[in-house]
């Protein structure tokens, strides 16, 4: 089983493309989507993302796969497209903590970029997606932390900072972001 893995590792995007290693296209999927995690550990985002795409193109219901996408698209900036690719795999495995806690950082970014209901509307979607997270995993910190109410976390801020007015209206400090 090592000697598997090890010579997975080795392969290249292009003699993946062409493989058929005597194996089924699920099987191929799942050694391409090992290459695509392998590749997000090394930061090499795009052969990531590239990895990840063939091994959905293969197998359409490997969460694996997809999760590593959504990482790759959401450090190269594509917020929308690791936003989908996390509800991919919340699609496919709907116990998956991960995904759930992974889209509701994106939900969070995407936020920053909006204004107004928008925002708030996706604050309140990355609130309840951190939520369902420490359901599925109630030891997760991280996801316990993000899951804050939206409401509570400017005002929480600025009561930190010293400032009571600013605090009192928590809800602009959120939604006034440029």
């Amino acid at each position: 089983m090592r000697g598997t893995v090890v010579s997975a590792c080795n392969l290249s995007p292009k003699s993946i493309e062409g493989a058929t290693m005597n194996r089924t296209d699920e099987e191929l999927a799942r050694v391409v989507s090992l290459n695509a995690r392998i590749a997000c550990q090394r930061r090499d985002w795009r052969t990531a993302e590239t990895l990840a795409s063939q091994a959905i193109e293969a197998d359409p219901e490997l969460v694996d796969a997809y999760m590593a996408r959504g990482l790759a698209r959401r450090v190269r900036g594509d917020l929308a497209g690791a936003e989908d690719d996390y509800s991919a795999a919340i699609q496919h495995d709907p116990a998956l903590a991960a995904a759930f806690k992974w889209r509701a950082g994106v939900r969070s970014c995407r936020a920053a970029y909006l204004r107004g209901e928008a925002a708030e509307r996706y604050l309140l979607a990355a609130e309840s997606d951190f939520r369902q997270a420490v359901l599925l995993n109630p030891g997760d910190e991280q996801a316990r932390l993000g899951g804050e109410p939206c409401d509570e976390a400017p005002q929480r801020l600025a009561l930190a900072a010293g400032d009571a007015h600013e605090a009192r209206d928590a809800r602009a400090i959120l939604l006034r972001r440029p």
